[in-house]
């Protein structure tokens, strides 16, 4: 009898280990450096990829299985993120403990894609131009390029206007480097060194008057990230051959920071005429620099049925050197220098035959002309320009030395017409606008002296 009991305890305890079976997987998941590899996914597939089991590891990288039964064939698969599969057969009837699975890191390449800003912007007053959407394959400068801006108008001299109306202000950054002479970096900022050209309509200059209503409209040129905070320049050189050899030469060295701004452009040639509208100032529409000249006039000589440039043989040259320092959050001081220098000579012969009762009169004239200006200029400006006050002090000088000489002969008679003109200005411009509670007081003073033009003739 007590073996009978014996021999069903042992067969008892045989049948629950049986039913009681069972085969525990687990182990770490750690990447390349050996750190653990959370929220990666484990599960456990039959041959025919039919997911059997499916956990997730802890912040540990742990996962186990405890799987009830006597054997197991399946493939252990671990997949994270970032990091190549891991596959492997548990086919077993054991426990697999602790085992450590390392991933390795997988990078994907991307697909290229293309980001495109809008060609036009339209925020509040300003409408901003995204400058490349409209330049075209010829276009080189910034004038060449801001010729096609829908609305922009801008003459042979560089003068610019918006819908027909002249802009108050010309501003690279937000920063005004060269006032009415903008067509400095019209003429030598590449297009491509420019991101976005904005117009700024109902602008107001003077912080402390933006509630005041302004119809000025101003341009702000933003420049793109290869143009800033280092050094960019520009280059042009022309040759060729006519009746003499031609040539034309010019360069420009520019710089633009947040507090700092600078243009160095020098220009010397014999194919065109360009000194007199390089040196010109946009803004002041009477020239009082050079009226009193100018109402002397030249000498009177006959000249050819043709375009002016079609028949003078000019050599010009110009220099100026424009700086912009940002000496405070609300304050500016600004140099701009320069010196243009034109010549231009040309030959004119004319024959005129008048018929009468009498007979015929015949008249033979030969002129040439030989012409020069020269004109030195320096403009200094402080501005301090916050929302409670207004302040800024401009000393404007200028030289003006023009010498024109015209031989002629008359039927064979020799006569010679000079002309020596010689002028000079200084100006000085004070302003200066504050608030104190609800006054605005206002000083402004004006300071000229200058030379009434001497003259020979």
């Amino acid at each position: 009898m007590m073996s009978i009991r014996v021999l069903a305890v042992i067969t008892l305890s045989l049948f629950a280990s049986i039913v009681n079976a069972k085969i525990v997987i687990s182990g770490h998941v750690v990447n390349e450096d050996n750190e653990p590899v959370d929220v990666a996914t484990t599960k456990l597939v039959d041959g025919e990829g039919k997911m059997l089991y499916f956990q997730i590891t802890d912040e540990n990288g742990f996962f186990e299985y405890a799987i009830e039964g006597e054997w197991l064939e399946a493939n252990l698969i671990v997949e994270c993120l970032g990091y190549d599969a891991y596959k492997m057969s548990v086919a077993t009837g054991h426990n697999i403990m602790n085992m450590v699975i390392r991933l390795k890191s997988k990078y994907t390449e991307l697909k290229e894609v293309i980001v495109t800003a809008p060609s036009v912007v339209l925020q509040g007053d300003t409408v901003s131009y995204r400058l490349s959407a409209f330049a075209g394959k010829g276009d080189i400068t910034l004038k060449d390029a801001m010729r096609n801006l829908p609305g922009i108008d801008m003459s042979d001299t560089g003068k610019i206007k918006y819908l027909g109306k002249e802009i108050s202000n010309f501003y690279i950054e937000g920063m005004d480097l060269l006032g009415g002479r903008y067509n400095i970096a019209t003429d030598n900022l590449s297009a491509s060194s420019v991101a976005n050209v904005e117009i700024l309509s109902n602008h107001q200059s003077v912080k402390m008057d933006k509630e005041i209503f302004s119809d000025n409209i101003a341009i702000n040129v933003r420049l793109n990230s290869k143009a800033k905070f280092r050094p960019i320049g520009s280059y042009e050189v022309k040759g060729g051959y006519g009746d003499d050899w031609l040539y034309q030469v010019s360069g420009a060295g520019m710089m633009f920071n947040n507090k700092f701004q600078s243009i160095l452009n020098a220009k010397y040639g014999n194919v065109t005429e360009f000194a007199e509208n390089a040196n010109a100032d946009h803004y002041d529409e009477s020239g009082s620099l050079y009226s009193a000249t100018q109402l002397l006039g030249d000498l009177g000589l006959s000249t050819p049925p043709l375009e002016r440039g079609r028949f003078i043989s000019p050599t010009d040259c110009f220099i100026t050197l424009n700086t912009l320092n940002k000496i405070g959050e609300d304050a500016t001081f600004r140099a701009n220098a320069g010196y243009s220098y034109t010549k231009i000579s040309y030959d004119y012969l004319s024959y005129k035959d008048y018929y009468s009762e009498n007979g015929s009169v015949h008249i033979n004239q030969e002129q040439s002309l030989r012409s020069s200006v020269h004109r030195p200029t320096v403009s200094l400006e402080y501005k301090l320009n916050s929302n409670n006050k207004y302040l800024t002090n401009t000393l404007v000088g200028n030289v003006g030395i023009k010498e024109n000489e015209v031989p002629s002969i008359l039927d064979g008679a020799k006569f010679n017409q000079l002309e020596n003109v010689k002028d000079f200005l200084i100006r000085n411009d004070f302003t200066s606008t504050w608030r104190t509670n609800n006054l605005r007081w206002n000083i402004t003073s004006g300071i000229e002296y200058g030379s009434t033009p001497q003259g020979m003739y």
